[in-house]
């Protein structure tokens, strides 16, 4: 899991791969990016957060560009036929 701010995100889905010249980054609505906040476990979050009023589990009402959130990176080896 990386942390990441949602401008950095934003910024790797417009931003074109050298090799490619497609996005870096498959590009997902804004929508979508609010799940990677709520991501990590909750003893994680217990621990971290203690006795606190807040819950960080509660819903985002905002999304700009300084909001961290979680990215997870896959990484994934293509089969090729070399025969």
């Amino acid at each position: 899991m990386l942390p990441m701010y949602v401008k950095e995100v934003r910024a790797r889905m417009t931003q074109p791969d050298p090799k490619t010249g497609a996005p870096r980054w498959a590009p997902i609505p804004d929508s979508e990016i609010p799940q990677a906040v709520r991501s990590y476990s909750d003893s994680t979050r217990l621990t971290r957060e203690g006795s606190k009023g807040a819950d960080s589990k509660d819903p985002i009402t905002t999304l700009t560009d300084v909001t961290a959130v979680r990215i997870r990176k896959n990484i994934v080896e293509l089969m090729k036929d070399f025969a």
